[in-house]
């Protein structure tokens, strides 16, 4: 019951965001730095791309680098039983200037049923998974009046 409620509380208790500018490209070559040894280890390949190298997005950078390490971790676990293991993390500005992240990876996907609970919290398919990851990331995004939105082509 505690663990439960320790789980809930990172869910629930996000600090507001305190929004300062953040140069993407930093914030990627973050990422790398703090995944590299992972993924080479894992044997995963790993790559990025930013559509504009000066593109500045305004948000918090502590809850950002947490959206992008939770999905970065889901990502390297859903490549654990595939032959094929890549990550990209791309940005690009979509019409009216808004940023889009996307990270795409090579792992098996996810079912179809499952399409519409991946963000509920407590909720997993992965055994010994906490079910938070990405409801925080969904938070994360709220706060920052933005969104999150998952595709998968299982298999």
């Amino acid at each position: 019951m505690e663990e439960f409620v320790q789980q809930f509380r990172k869910v629930t208790l996000i600090p507001d965001p305190k929004t300062e500018k953040i140069l993407v490209k930093d914030m990627f070559q973050s990422i790398s730095v703090l995944f590299g040894k992972r993924l080479k280890e894992e044997g995963i390949a790993y790559d990025w791309s930013i559509e504009l190298p000066d593109m500045i997005l305004y948000a918090d950078r502590t809850l950002v680098a947490q959206a992008l390490i939770n999905l970065m971790s889901n990502s390297i676990e859903a490549l654990s039983s595939s032959s094929l293991k890549n990550i990209r993390l791309d940005a690009r500005i979509l019409p009216g200037k808004q940023c889009v992240i996307s990270i795409t990876d090579s792992g098996k996907g996810i079912r179809e049923e499952d399409m519409d609970k991946v963000f509920i919290p407590f909720y997993t398919s992965r055994e010994g998974g906490s079910g938070i990851g990405l409801s925080l990331v969904r938070n994360i995004m709220r706060m920052h009046r933005g969104s999150i939105h998952v595709f998968s082509d299982p298999g």
